[in-house]
């Protein structure tokens, strides 16, 4: 959790013990590597506080409606501005950007935000939880009606469900620690969600039986090797599925695309069958290595692991297995994280059915896998 809301008054005319504690609060989040979220004014606790946290190292957001523009009370302490018509745009701006919410003493404007919040999370909007920072018992009586709602059935779910309440600061960071965590693992559980989704929508076709023929009569029956390649991320998949048909007896190897231009090439023989992964299907160095390879080789097959299939490499292949083209879970969407998932998941079927067609055994496993412990459960199993 790196982003926390603040919910408070604007005003400099209250107990000098608010500005205190808001300090408190904002020289924490700077020096915790916190990101604050407030109204964008310059008065009151909304400026103690951003200032503090700005003073320790915190970024500093500011929603600023329009009203508060036109009457000159923006702060200058505003690393990112997000400007809103009115305050309920502003609050819905807040909501979305803040992991939790914190309300600090305030008035009405401050209990305004905090019911948008805690209304929109019983109707499953998002799953906020708003925190009062009951500094000198200052939201007792709100938590007190609070519960008075429940108690006369005005509330269809327990409402501590959506708020929490810290008497003081070590209850405050304690409960944010612990909203933190449960925020990891609900994203934890949403990566898993999305990465096992896109292994499961992973087209399955005919290509799977006809690339696993080919693997086994070019490598099991004609005595070729299978060469596998890609460049970056891929070309790590590629390497681990060299390596895992080895031990499962069929010989292969990984040919880096760059090296191939500078003398490997020269790897490729008679019978041997290329394995290619390119999420594009357009990798320059990949493009090249399937030409230089049928200038030495015009017969060479190769089979195609790629996203893309339109792409220049799927159209040339010999057999192409898409991946579905699944949306990367990286939270910028750029880095190859499920594309890899999926990637690593076809070349393990690929291995599992050509063990089962060429009768790959436990005892053939021993004598290729000797090393470490599955090394000594597989002569235990081949007995």
């Amino acid at each position: 959790m790196d982003k926390i809301a603040i919910f408070c008054s604007a005003s400099d005319n209250i107990d000098p013990v608010y500005f205190d504690k808001a300090r408190e609060l904002g020289t924490w989040m700077g020096q915790n590597g916190k990101t604050l979220i407030y109204g964008g004014a310059n008065i009151g606790l909304m400026e103690c506080v951003a200032r503090a946290a700005k003073e320790n190292g915190s970024m500093v957001m500011g929603v600023v409606p329009t009203k508060l523009e036109e009457r000159g009370r923006v702060s200058d302490l505003l690393d990112v501005t997000f400007r809103t018509d009115n305050l309920s745009d502003r609050k819905d701006v807040m909501l979305h950007e803040a992991d939790v919410v914190v309300a600090l003493p305030g008035g009405v404007g401050t209990l305004d935000e905090i019911f948008h919040v805690m209304a929109a999370a019983t109707l499953d909007y998002h799953h906020k939880k708003v925190i009062f920072y009951n500094i000198n018992g200052f939201w007792n009586g709100i938590v007190e009606f609070l519960k008075g709602l429940e108690t006369q059935h005005f509330a269809h779910h327990p409402l501590n469900s959506y708020y929490a309440v810290a008497d003081n600061r070590e209850e405050l960071t304690e409960l944010l620690k612990q909203i933190s965590l449960l925020l990891m693992m609900t994203s934890i559980h949403e990566l898993l969600k999305k990465e096992a989704e896109a292994v499961l929508n992973i087209p399955v076709s005919d290509a799977y039986e006809k690339a696993v023929a080919l693997i086994v009569e070019q490598v099991h029956n004609k005595r070729g090797k299978l060469v596998t390649t890609g460049m970056g991320k891929a070309g790590q998949i590629a390497m681990n599925i060299a390596t895992t048909f080895c031990s499962t007896g069929i010989p292969a190897v990984f040919l880096h695309p760059s090296e191939a231009q500078h003398g490997d090439l020269g790897i490729l023989q008679e019978n041997d069958l290329l394995l290619l992964i390119s999420n594009s299907g357009k990798t320059r160095e990949i493009v090249e290595l399937t030409q230089l390879a049928h200038t030495l080789n015009p017969t060479l097959k190769y089979i195609v692991i790629t996203g893309n299939a339109d792409s220049p490499l799927a159209r040339e292949s010999d057999i192409c297995l898409c991946t579905g083209h699944p949306d990367e879970v990286c939270a910028l969407g750029m880095t190859p994280t499920t594309s890899t998932t999926v990637m690593t998941v076809i070349g393990d079927i690929l291995v599992v059915e050509t063990m089962k067609r060429t009768g790959f055994t436990i005892e053939e496993y021993s004598k290729r896998h000797h090393g470490g412990y599955l090394g000594e459960r597989s002569r235990e199993l081949s007995k």
